[in-house]
């Protein structure tokens, strides 16, 4: 009796074991897939949607600020409200308290403040707030991505993201309208000072052209990994259906065996744990890992070529400036050597002139006066070469401005596409520790149902 017992018991475990490897489904990935050793409190999960609800709505409003009212003192005013909230969201949930967020607030801090609102006007108010939208986007799909982090119990993984508790005031109150603090005193630069450094290499767009064409071979052959792997673990799966499904119709044609129900179980969590790695692998193939960044990849090299024939393009105009300015240099050297001639010949026929006799003078005055006008038109020719000169100079000028403001545009650009990319590159390697987190636990299930 004791023994049945037992067994009985050991029975219900196994089945508790299988039943919570089956309850996560793909659609249920939220909340229940915190680390399934950590049991959160539901009035703190209660309190950590009401806060993301609110951080929600300061970008919201902020948002319709700019795109209704437009007035400096509002957008400050809305842009303080925000920043208010995400310091108390991170002071209240340590888990999502990260340099890459404080990052991405600071840099929508940077350009609310360098927009000219005297300039703002309804037809050039999306060109002026573009990159402010941009800055709005990355700090909120950032915030989500350390959300995903936590909800899906990466937080461990992330902990050379996370402030230390006794910086996060001090780093905090450094983001405001007013100020926006240095980097580099938390030993990171930030994106003027990385634009800056960059700015000084002359060879710094072909850096960062040849680390964004890196990038996309790299993320090429991560995909292919992913896709070959998934593959395979798809096929596995559906093996081990085949081969568990055959299994448990040949069992059950014989009955009272030894151990028949625990075999049965282990069989029927094969099955169940398989169908729901095809899920997973399924998102994972879709939405969940090889889309977005082969998206992100696709973006990437199609604004690399834009970029890089756009700043060659540049690059030509600069080299045919400096072209005019050479030939231009030449010319004035050729008219004032020109006008040098012309100018001695002139003397030469003056001296003549009044050492000739006076059976000579008519023939004389004759050359001499063909000579002075050829000193004239040669010192014409000399000023309107000076004028071209000086004309080539104000276009070269005029035009290494042009390239170095192009240089500058994009750096930034580039800064920003990079980080967008390596954004979604960590937030699909999220979702791809899912599979391996889920073969784990399907792993140890049978290990215990054995």
């Amino acid at each position: 009796m004791i023994a049945y017992k037992q067994k009985k018991t050991k029975k219900k475990r196994v089945l508790s074991t299988g039943q919570l490897s089956t309850d996560v489904t793909t659609s249920e990935m939220g909340l229940k897939s915190i680390n399934s050793n950590a049991i959160l409190d539901p009035d703190y999960i209660k309190e950590l949607v009401h806060d993301i609800r609110k951080f929600s709505h300061m970008l919201l409003y902020l948002k319709e600020a700019i795109l209704s009212e437009c007035f400096k003192e509002v957008i400050h005013i809305r842009l303080d409200e925000l920043l208010r909230v995400l310091k108390s969201v991170m002071s209240k949930h340590q888990n999502l308290n990260s340099v890459d967020l404080q990052n991405a607030a600071e840099m929508l801090t940077t350009k609310v403040k360098a927009v000219n609102f005297t300039e703002v006007n309804e037809e050039n108010k999306n060109d002026l707030f573009r990159e402010v939208f941009s800055s709005i986007e990355t700090l909120a799909f950032t915030f989500g991505n350390i959300l995903t982090n936590f909800l899906m119990g990466d937080v461990g993984n992330d902990s050379l993201l996370r402030l230390p508790v006794s910086q996060e005031s001090k780093s905090f109150e450094s983001v405001s309208v007013e100020s926006v603090d240095s980097s580099s005193e938390k030993g990171n630069f930030s994106p003027i000072e990385l634009d800056s450094m960059l700015l000084k290499n002359t060879n710094s767009v072909e850096l960062a052209l040849s680390y964004a064409k890196t990038w996309s071979k790299y993320t090429k052959n991560i995909v292919s990994w992913v896709e070959k792997k998934l593959n395979l673990e798809l096929e596995s799966t559906r093996n081990i259906v085949k081969l568990a499904e055959a299994t448990r119709t040949n069992i059950g044609l014989q009955e009272f065996m030894p151990l028949q129900s625990l075999f049965t179980n282990a069989l029927l969590n094969d099955i169940e744990n398989s169908h729901l790695l095809q899920q997973t692998i399924a998102a994972l193939q879709a939405n969940k890992f090889v889309q977005p960044l082969l998206g992100r990849k696709n973006e990437m090299e199609k604004q690399r070529k834009e970029i890089k024939e756009l700043w060659k393009q540049e690059q030509n105009k600069m080299l045919e400036t400096e072209t005019a300015l050479k030939k231009a240099k030449l010319l004035c050297m050729q008219r004032q050597d020109e006008y040098e001639k012309a100018k001695s010949s002139m003397f030469r026929a003056e001296e003549e002139h009044l050492s000739s006799s006076s059976g000579l003078v008519k023939n004389l005055n004759r050359q001499l006066e063909k000579k002075r006008r050829l000193e004239e038109e040669a010192l014409q020719k000399v000023e309107e070469a000076n004028e071209l000169y000086k004309v080539c100079v104000t276009n070269v000028e005029e035009r290494r401005n042009d390239l170095e403001n192009t240089k500058r545009e994009i750096l930034a650009q580039l800064r920003k596409l990079v980080f967008q990319c390596d954004l979604t590159l960590k937030a699909v390697s999220n979702f791809f520790s899912i599979l391996k987190r889920k073969k784990k636990v399907c792993t140890s299930v049978d290990i215990q149902t054995v």
